[in-house]
């Protein structure tokens, strides 16, 4: 059995564990008052099941949903089993504080199976409206895809909502006609979802790929339905200035097969492999849209023994830069846009480590970056050292007025330190508006170092981890008043 999650409400605290075995997950909870007293002994609550057919999902993610501006309810569910080209059904219970259930539903979704599903096929969220959102991602089927125009996307994202009483699941499917429609998020508010996206226009660039704007929107809350929609294009100007300390992160206009219609829907469009990360607003009318750059690739390396055997290894690499924020006004205008200089390149893939709050007139935006926060040019002489690393961590401060900013550092640790800490911004998370960071140092117990213990009862132990002594830390970031 192992720890899942911990959901921490006012006056209580859920801790979920899991246990995985061949053809199931099981899903256990225990509770205890908000001074930490046992309240209820760890029970079962819920079973996901797999079929053994080969065609079917077979690794299930039991799922724990909670919120506590929506009752303080928590919801339990999951992906049942599904075969390829069959709809994926979602199975949710809501559970009440005495750890009954008081809503109990299955819905189908409005996308079918691929392929073999390694994990859920969609993302989940439980809305402060008490509603379930769910983002999935979908394809076109061959008779689809042979009405597509040229450079149409094949695939496109839906975004649903589910009303848990009734179990009534509405989707918003993120297609329009000389669109595509890329990377979107959505921000639930009191009177609707407002939903945002970069966009590309197929008539200015008939590839698909470039990216031409923003597109804005807002859905009522009740029936889903948009009641109001805009596209907002970025234009040249904008752009020169936004990337006018930035010319290596600006797309490239100029080149010497270009047509003219490519190099002014380049001149007026942005990177395709810009992500949105964050979403803010200060009021009910505005939203300011931060994303950044993500580039994920691999080297591959093989080297070739005296016997002629071969060996090859793979390292996955995700280069981050760019911070660029847009506030986009009611009617979907755009109201400014400001672009902070940056870069840094983690192990793995899809790394978002940018993380936004907002206080007064403010946003603070952490983030990653591998070069002095003074640097005129990223090279060799303005990166960080390993201690600056460690020791201090990076953010920038924007006005929302007119999205001037300024960059800063915050020293973690203090001269000569002991019990150093480390804030890895890709571990920062967000809530009630305040960041949440961690620290942990994990070492071998000094008895261990010492003994004479032979090589396989050693390894044994270490394996365990009682050799092993571990500390750590939590602290909260938050602008002072």
């Amino acid at each position: 059995m192992d720890y899942y999650k911990s959901v921490v409400f006012e006056d209580r605290v859920y801790v979920f564990w899991l246990k995985e075995s061949k053809g199931k997950e099981e899903l256990f909870v225990e509770c205890f008052d908000d001074r930490l007293k046992r309240t209820n002994n760890l029970r079962k609550i819920y079973e996901l099941t797999s079929n053994k057919d080969r065609k079917s999902r077979y690794l299930q993610s039991a799922l724990v949903l909670a919120n506590k501006n929506a009752g303080e309810k928590i919801i339990i569910g999951g992906e049942m089993t599904a075969n390829v080209n069959e709809p994926v059904r979602f199975e949710y219970k809501v559970l009440n504080k005495d750890l009954s259930f008081s809503n109990a539903n299955q819905i189908s979704l409005p996308i079918k199976l691929l392929a073999k599903s390694y994990g859920l096929t969609s993302t989940y969220e439980y809305g402060t409206d008490g509603n379930l959102y769910i983002r999935s991602f979908a394809r076109m089927d061959k008779e689809e895809r042979k009405s597509a125009k040229k450079g149409e996307v094949t695939a496109y994202s839906i975004l649903s909502m589910v009303n848990l009483n009734s179990g009534d699941l509405t989707p918003f499917t993120m297609k329009f006609e000389n669109k595509n429609i890329f990377d979107f998020g959505y921000k639930i508010e009191k009177t609707g979802v407002k939903v945002y996206a970069f966009f590309c226009d197929l008539q200015k660039d008939p590839s698909g790929d470039d990216m031409h704007g923003i597109f804005y929107c807002q859905l009522d809350n009740r029936s889903f339905t948009m009641k109001s929609q805009n596209f907002t294009y970025f234009d040249k100007a904008t752009l020169d200035k936004l990337f006018a300390k930035d010319l290596e992160d600006k797309k490239k206009s100029k080149g010497l097969f270009k047509s003219k219609k490519n190099q002014k829907s380049d001149e007026e469009s942005i990177d395709s492999r810009f992500e949105i990360e964050s979403v803010q607003s200060i009021d009910d009318s505005n939203i300011v849209i931060f994303c950044t750059k993500m580039y994920n690739y691999a080297i591959r390396t093989c080297t070739t023994n005296s016997t002629g055997g071969r060996t090859c290894t793979t390292q996955y690499y995700c280069q981050k830069s760019n911070v660029t924020a847009f506030k986009v006004g009611p009617e979907g205008n755009l109201l400014w846009a400001s672009n902070v200089d940056r870069a840094i390149t983690y192990d793995g893939w899809n790394i978002y480590d940018l993380r936004v709050i907002n206080k007064g007139t403010k946003y603070y935006a952490i983030y990653g970056s591998s070069f002095q926060t003074t640097a005129k040019k990223k090279n060799f002489f303005s990166r960080k050292s390993r201690k600056q690393m460690q020791d201090k961590f990076e953010y920038a401060v924007f006005d929302d007025a007119n999205g001037a900013y300024k960059k800063h550092e915050y020293v973690v640790n203090a001269v000569n330190a002991k019990d150093k800490k480390y804030v890895d911004p890709v571990n920062i998370s967000v809530m009630d508006n305040k960041f949440y960071v961690d620290s942990e140092k994990i070492r071998i117990k000094p008895a261990f170092c010492l003994t004479g213990i032979c090589p396989p009862v050693y390894y044994i132990l270490m394996m365990n981890g009682i050799a092993y002594r571990g500390t750590g830390n939590l602290g909260v970031i938050s602008p002072l008043k």
